[in-house]
């Protein structure tokens, strides 16, 4: 495996000293079917160098902007739900092909179509299941949360802002990986006189150039970019997209 600069030697270093440990790889919020583009082999090369054996992704696999719960903060010129929806399925599609195998902890947004249903009373018999409408291969299962070598892994619907994942680990007393907030991208740790925890936000994959997000143009706090590797359930990393360029929304 060759050295690449966009890991420094002491991470280098470090994967070479745990390659035979548990490494779970976290993709970040992908908003399908309006993602980064070059995410995808971004991601591909990120897992390879860590050596991960283990994929999660955090939520919000899909945006359902055509089918949210706010109608009027959607864009007039943007595609239809039943192109939003064939667009999303494509870029799935890739990421099943690329990972065959991984664990969905389903997100807000994953979760607009359940909560419509739930909101006409439209009974379970009706509607097909979150895996089913999005051709999940066997590989594949989704999860409100999970918990691996004692990490919480969970969506983090219900926080926000900076310190979202902090807030997630000082209510369960234990390590936590969370995505959601977009805005945040890194981890922070603390320690007690019994044990050391950490919490884990990995950022979103998203592209501002969508008008699904235009709603953010004028935050001040922008999308970051990355994703995030755990080792042996000790070892929180935070691995940020280079852009090569300053974050611009269309015009």
């Amino acid at each position: 495996m060759s050295f690449r600069p966009r890991i420094n030697k002491f991470v280098y270093d470090f994967i070479n000293y745990h390659k035979k440990s548990n490494v779970v790889g976290i993709i970040s919020d992908t908003h399908y079917p309006f993602s980064k583009k070059g995410h995808l082999n971004w991601i591909y090369e990120i897992f390879n160098q860590f050596q991960v054996n283990r994929i999660i992704h955090i939520g919000d696999l899909v945006d359902g902007s055509a089918w949210n719960m706010h109608e009027d903060t959607r864009d007039a010129d943007m595609v239809s739900g039943g192109k939003e929806a064939e667009l999303a399925q494509k870029d799935i599609d890739k990421l099943f092909k690329l990972f065959p195998q991984g664990d969905l902890m389903m997100g807000n947004h994953d979760q607009l179509i359940s909560r419509r249903m739930l909101k006409h009373s439209i009974p379970k018999k009706f509607y097909k299941t979150f895996a089913e409408a999005w051709n999940f291969p066997k590989g594949w299962s989704t999860h409100d949360y999970l918990e691996i070598d004692n990490v919480l892994y969970l969506h983090g619907t219900g926080k926000s802002g900076h310190n979202a994942a902090v807030a997630f680990m000082q209510d369960y007393r234990q390590s936590v990986v969370i995505g959601h907030t977009h805005s945040s991208g890194g981890v922070n740790y603390r320690a007690s006189y019994k044990e050391l925890c950490f919490a884990l936000n990995v950022g979103c994959l998203i592209s501002v150039q969508n008008l699904a997000f235009q709603y953010g143009k004028n935050f001040s706090k922008k999308p970051t970019l990355g994703c995030g590797i755990v080792v042996d359930g000790k070892h929180g990393f935070f691995i940020p997209m280079d852009l090569g360029k300053k974050i611009t929304y269309s015009k």
